[in-house]
């Protein structure tokens, strides 16, 4: 009798442990689930025409002020410019034609953001909430991976290239293929352009350039770097309308989200 007692009691606790992890199981299922889905900041301003695609699919149009979360995927349209103001202070603006997804973005003791740029040109402005940990902020296109720290810069994803301009602060530039190691260094005035064949090329200062013509392509937006280049005392340059017609980005085909 004695040995059937203990027997009970140990398929008891074998139940009870089992019931105990199921719950923990559970529990660490939803509060995933709750930050996956966390709001992460909200519609500061808008023209013209953007969507949020949400993880169940659902196409949401959006209006200033509308909440913004985790894992959206925000699509603006032609003639059309979004701003969205994170919760930490931090802010990126979508220029027309561009796609972006809130790949990950938490704030608190070890803050990490990462936005996935599938096309366009997405402008972000950093706040000091990234500064202690180096890269924890970062951009990422199909060709590089774009880490910053407290600064203001444009990613342009076009269709056979990423560029990127720096307009204050500092960005790291990594390409995503193995092959290319090593990471570049951009300070405020500085630009790169880089394909996915391509390893990432030494930054050239783009000051003395027509600031319409960043993102064109052309020969005239690019000034080779000179000694202002290594400067730390050079000025900032201008920061760009986002929205200048000389900007802008043409409507590509929808490629996958990453």
């Amino acid at each position: 009798m004695w040995v059937s007692a203990v027997t009970s009691s140990s398929r008891l606790s074998q139940f009870a442990l089992r019931g105990f992890l199921a719950a923990w199981l559970l529990s660490l299922s939803a509060l995933a689930s709750a930050q996956d889905n966390a709001e992460v900041g909200q519609v500061a301003k808008l023209r013209g025409n953007a969507d949020a695609i949400r993880e169940e699919q659902d196409v949401v149009a959006l209006a200033e002020n509308d909440s913004v979360f985790q894992r959206d995927v925000l699509i603006t349209r032609d003639d059309s410019m979004l701003e969205v103001a994170l919760d930490d202070g931090s802010s990126f603006t979508l220029a027309e034609n561009t796609r972006v997804a809130i790949s990950d973005y938490v704030t608190g003791d070890e803050p990490t953001g990462l936005l996935s740029l599938t096309r366009g040109r997405l402008r972000s402005s950093v706040s000091t909430t990234f500064s202690s940990r180096r890269d924890s902020y970062r951009v990422q296109t199909k060709e590089g991976v774009m880490g910053v720290q407290g600064t203001i810069f444009d990613v342009l994803a076009l269709a056979l290239e990423t560029q990127v301009y720096v307009y204050a602060g500092i960005v790291s530039v990594t390409h995503r293929d193995p092959r290319f190691a090593g990471t570049r260094i951009l300070r405020a005035g500085q630009m790169v352009k880089f394909t996915a064949d391509q390893p990432v090329p030494k930054p050239r200062s783009f000051l003395n350039a027509n600031a319409s013509a960043i993102g064109s392509g052309g020969s005239q937006d690019i000034v080779s770097g000179g000694s202002q280049m290594n400067d730390p005392t050079a000025s900032s340059p201008d920061i760009p309308d986002i929205s200048d017609t000389g900007s802008r980005v043409p409507a590509q085909p929808n490629p996958p989200d990453r």
